[in-house]
């Protein structure tokens, strides 16, 4: 049965706002968040001494103040409030992960396997959570948050370039089939939700991060501490912005893309012309991306070329893109920083001069810090704010209310 969210009470509507914002990091204490809310201390501390009592809150004391009266008790979610689990299909594997509430993992597992990214992905994504959950003894999850690559729009449909151009109505397709809360999204976004919260733009409330592929590029950008989303799925697409007006025509009709000129399968592409050119390298046709990178980090002169013209390329897709999105924690993923330092000290650099002033001054340009989980961790935290937002994980661990206090929210 498709997932539905009941109607608030006025006594849960309290407590699911109470809970989101102290998981949002908003308010830590009682008198924070009666001053956020404007309720009565006294109701606060009789909501939030009700999610304590019912395992959605964990209350923790200071050290006793050097005045008298009562330590400050600072609330956040108990751990196990809620076990979310996170997948990223796709791109030939399928891995997931399952996070607690302070979206630490405490399982994970990864499969490589083939077959085409389409509907037939959404089954075998479905079988594969499943037997991850009876593999690890889990327990039932709070929610599902799937990473997908190609589109996935606000309302959960996907459009898988293998689909014939149709959409797929993937988190309703899940949500019957997993009887959960599902969020669906694009896996660069999941990359760059977990490396917001937990990584390298870990309190950096302005961040782009890009993801060089092997045949791809992706993106996902913070404005403020909120990822931008579109009603399309189709947002912050760096990938396809013209860096290059006489290059190679990219696989979206424009020409010059810096998709054409950033995956790994350009970059080796690039290396290879010079090879043919004479130029002394220690590469020979036909490397693979990993000995590039090995190349690359030991200044080999056709890999230190490739990787300042790749300097360029970001420079001039990433000018745009900060100048439009006051973006100025940069994070680069992908297998790309295993070729060293040079590449982020080089951006900085050239977007330094060519950005305005308060800008430049506040860029920092980094590689990503988390694992490959990061997509599918990203998913599972997703949809853990999801369900706080709407409610269900509060109302399926509150205690049934009294007599009187299930009335409806005013409206």
């Amino acid at each position: 049965m498709t997932h539905r969210v009941a109607t608030p009470s006025a006594r849960t509507a309290h407590a699911v706002r109470l809970a989101s914002l102290v998981h949002e990091g908003a308010a830590d204490t009682r008198a924070a968040l009666a001053e956020c809310t404007g309720m009565s201390p006294s109701r606060v501390s009789r909501i939030t001494r009700e999610l304590i009592d019912a395992g959605v809150l964990d209350g923790l004391h200071d050290e006793p103040p050097e005045r008298p009266g009562r330590p400050t008790q600072h609330l956040r979610l108990r751990a196990d409030a809620a076990v979310t689990i996170g997948v990223e299909a796709g791109g030939g594997q399928t891995r997931l992960v399952a996070c607690d509430a302070h979206g630490e993992a405490i399982a994970e597992d990864v499969r490589r396997e083939g077959g085409p990214i389409d509907r037939a992905l959404l089954d075998r994504l479905v079988r594969r959570v499943k037997a991850f959950v009876a593999k690890h003894r889990l327990p039932e999850p709070a929610g599902v948050g799937a990473a997908l690559h190609h589109v996935v729009t606000s309302d959960g449909h996907w459009q898988p370039k293998e689909h014939g151009g149709g959409s797929v109505p993937a988190r309703r397709i899940l949500e019957e089939r997993l009887d959960v809360p599902v969020r669906v999204d694009d896996v660069s976004r999941a990359f760059a939700d977990a490396e917001h919260r937990f990584g390298a733009g870990r309190n950096a409330p302005d961040m782009l991060y890009l993801f060089l592929g092997r045949d791809g590029v992706g993106s996902g950008i913070f404005a403020d501490g909120n990822l931008i989303r579109s009603r399309t799925g189709i947002c912050g697409e760096i990938g396809h912005v013209s860096v290059r007006p006489d290059g190679e025509r990219c696989r979206c009709g424009n020409v010059g893309c810096l998709e054409t000129l950033a995956t790994h399968e350009a970059l080796i592409a690039h290396a290879e012309a010079y090879l043919a050119q004479g130029v002394d390298s220690e590469l020979r046709p036909g490397a693979t991306f990993s000995r590039f990178t090995e190349a690359a980090r030991r200044g080999d002169k056709v890999a230190t070329l490739v990787v300042h013209e790749l300097n360029e390329h970001l420079a001039r897709a990433l000018t745009s893109a900060i100048s439009v999105t006051g973006a100025t924690t940069i994070v680069l993923g992908g297998d790309v920083r295993a070729t060293g330092d040079t590449l982020p000290n080089l951006l900085s650099e050239t977007l330094r001069m060519r950005l305005l002033r308060p800008l430049g001054k506040r860029l920092h340009v980094t590689y990503a810090a988390l694992p490959a989980n990061a997509g599918a961790r990203g998913a599972a935290v997703g949809v853990l704010d999801d369900i706080l937002r709407d409610g269900s994980l509060v109302r399926r661990r509150l205690p049934r209310a009294r007599p009187g206090e299930e009335a409806p929210m005013r409206r």
